[in-house]
């Protein structure tokens, strides 16, 4: 799903800008002081964004406006919270803001990137925006992170979350000023932070950029092409650990019977990653979504599945990942999208299993049944609950399910260990 993030900026009484030396040169597109410099045309400028990876698609919302060229107010509506908008735009427009231009893409590797090319007037206004915004972030966004800076970028000041988002990602940032031209790169990883892939995404669009603009660059080396790391460390995921976990899993009500085994329902058991895949994923989506579980430490599922002797039929597993961030990424992910899909009516939380919601479909499906999904985590386990119940659904029996196995893994010490000491679920207002 395409996101994109908002930041803060602290309300400028004097401009930064106003404090910087006047004879201050940066390089030949900059000029000095403020000595008045050349403003490119937003064609021009575009020209200079990098080319989307191969295989990437463009959010499906596109860009902040159409073609991808945005005014102030495009801009600061698009990347700043509605209380600071105010604010940001007599900020802004004392920098001597021109407009933007920007693209985006959501990768194969499950990493996200929103990029933007900010025009000013001069280098002070631009200088004065990535001090003023690089700081105010660092300061403001909770829990606070120290900026830094990525390697082989001059000037550039680089910030990444503390903690994954509502989208189960972490977000990373950086502003860098080249002259009265700043590039800003917005990048998303699932479950951890993409170093790697964030540094090479910045250099290539730093390289692009001033390699000269008054006529394109040639194009860098595809962004993105860079292996999926592989989780390390964290959890164990020994035969031993398998077995725990698939105890963990709820018993068969009274009367049930398992699915009957087809290759369209895939296996029972212990799950690995491509398994996993192949039965709850598409086959567009396959490697996508294999880049995204890798990344996000996935080990391995349990999984049961029954019809009850009312007719109504479960389908759950227990999925363990490396680390609890890897677990709430997957879980937050899943809750953010299906939310999208059934809208708030069908939306509600289970109470007596943590930060559980479940979403109930609307209408029945080609079998009669009305299907609700639900998602919860406990430490490093991602628990995800399936249900179709004939005609009519029914969230007491769902809720009583998810409480049921929410305990059962609650009570697994290995599990409980890691829920002692993992972070809180981040919440759209964390």
């Amino acid at each position: 799903m395409s996101q994109q993030f908002t930041y803060k900026r602290r309300t400028a009484g004097i401009p930064l800008a106003a404090s910087l030396s006047v004879g201050l040169c940066l390089t030949a597109l900059s000029g000095c002081g403020l000595t008045p410099q050349k403003t490119l045309p937003s064609a021009q400028l575009k020209s200079e964004l990098l080319t989307a990876p191969v295989g990437s698609k463009p959010y499906a919302r596109g860009t902040l406006a159409p073609g991808g060229v945005l005014n102030a107010s495009q801009f600061v509506d698009g990347n700043f919270i509605k209380a600071d908008r105010s604010n940001e735009t007599d900020d802004i427009t004392g920098d001597d803001f021109k407009y933007a231009v920007e693209t985006n893409w959501f990768a194969q590797d499950g990493t996200q990137a929103d990029v933007f090319l900010l025009q000013f007037a001069d280098s002070d206004g631009a200088q004065g925006y990535v001090s003023d915004v690089s700081e105010s972030t660092s300061e403001q966004e909770e829990p606070s992170e120290p900026l830094t800076s990525v390697p082989g970028v001059p000037g550039s000041e680089a910030w990444a979350a503390g903690t994954i988002n509502t989208d189960g990602d972490i977000s990373q940032i950086s502003w860098t000023a080249h002259g009265n031209i700043v590039v800003e790169v917005h990048y998303y990883s699932p479950g951890t932070a993409d170093a790697t892939g964030f540094d090479l995404l910045v250099r290539d669009q730093y390289a692009r950029v001033t390699g000269g603009v008054d006529t394109p660059s040639p194009l860098p080396a595809p962004t993105g092409s860079a292996p999926a790391p592989v989780a390390t460390g964290g959890a164990t995921a020994t035969s031993a650990d398998r077995n725990r976990l698939k105890g963990d899993l709820v018993p068969l009500p009274g009367g049930a019977q398992p699915w009957q085994s087809t290759s369209q329902d895939g296996p029972t058991g212990v799950l690995t990653l491509s398994q996993f895949i192949s039965r709850f994923a598409d086959a567009s989506e396959a490697k996508r979504a294999t880049a995204e579980e890798v990344e996000r430490g996935f080990q391995y599922a349990v999984r049961e599945n029954w019809i009850a002797s009312d007719g109504s039929q479960a389908d759950v597993l227990l999925l363990q990942f490396a680390t609890a961030t890897g677990a709430q990424s997957f879980v937050l992910d899943y809750q953010g999208g299906v939310g999208n899909t059934v809208g708030t009516g069908g939306t509600y939380t289970v109470p007596g299993s943590g930060d559980a919601m479940a979403f109930q479909h609307s209408g029945i499906d080609s079998d009669g049944n009305i299907y609700t999904d639900g998602y919860a985590v406990v430490g490093n386990i991602a628990i995800d609950i399936n249900v179709w119940n004939p005609a009519k659904a029914d969230r007491a029996a769902v809720t009583a399910l998810f409480r049921k196995q929410y305990a059962r893994v609650l009570a697994d010490p290995d599990v409980g260990a890691v829920q002692l000491v993992a972070p809180a679920l981040p919440t759209p207002g964390s």
